[in-house]
């Protein structure tokens, strides 16, 4: 649907006016957020699928919680860099690659960049209560600076340059784990997160299996085109009987 400053207005209204605090203008063609700019006591708002490049606007919305952007033109984050309040943030499928902007919202939960140009994870680094963390179809090779992220839940890291686990090894709370698609092929570094429910190895060059031994709440493995063999298979199998093994 096209919006002009008039049918955005009218959104607005509906939402409840000035005073609104959820926006939902996704999948529509809204591309000017000037409208926006005065609506401080909005918490959540959703821009998802529309033709939305400028940021500008909501750089004062600091009661801002969650914020939709994925499927947008979105490349520059500095306008969101003093949206501290911040918990949800979904940025898939934009032009986004510098990370930066996101360094003090340290009250981030939930953070999407899969489908984006994103190489490098540094900024990341002090993002403490972040525990879902989609990064797939991404440039990241690197995550050693997600080694202090102690609450990570869910990862997401399909199809990305890495290769080496070693800074996940101390992430005990990790549950669900995709690592699929990757050049990983030693898994000893998860041998210690013991909470692991879900692992997806498959299209890795992953062939021992060994380093999973201990983790006794694995309920689902899969592992379709790897090098694991069918002795290997077959002993983890047996070892761990409520397992759901696919590949």
């Amino acid at each position: 649907m096209m919006m002009t400053i008039a049918t955005i207005e009218q959104a607005i209204a509906a939402a409840g006016g000035r005073e609104a605090f959820r926006l939902d203008l996704g999948r529509t063609q809204v591309s000017d957020l000037s409208p926006l700019a005065g609506l401080t006591q909005l918490e959540q708002l959703c821009l998802g699928r529309t033709q939305v490049s400028d940021l500008s606007p909501l750089a004062g919305l600091t009661r801002l919680e969650q914020l939709y952007l994925s499927h947008t033109q979105v490349s520059d984050l500095s306008p969101l860099a003093g949206l501290t309040r911040l918990e949800w943030l979904g940025l898939d499928d934009t032009q986004v690659d510098d990370l930066s902007p996101l360094a003090e919202l340290t009250q981030l939960e939930y953070l999407c960049l899969d489908d984006t140009r994103v190489s490098d994870l540094t900024p990341l680094a002090g993002l403490t209560q972040l525990e879902h963390l989609c990064l797939r179809d991404t440039l990241v090779s690197d995550l050693s600076p997600l080694a202090g992220l102690a609450r990570l839940t869910w990862l997401y890291i399909s199809r990305t340059r890495v290769s080496d686990l070693s800074p996940l090894a101390g992430l005990t709370a990790i549950m669900w784990l995709y690592i699929d698609g990757t050049r990983v092929s030693d898994l000893s570094p998860l041998a210690r997160l013991t909470q692991l429910e879900w692992l997806y190895i498959d299209g890795t060059q992953v062939r021992d299996l060994s380093p999973l031994a201990g983790l006794t709440q694995l309920e689902w493995l899969e592992l379709a085109g790897t090098q694991v063999s069918d002795a290997q298979l077959e002993a983890f199998r047996a070892a761990h009987p409520q397992c759901e093994v696919r590949g």
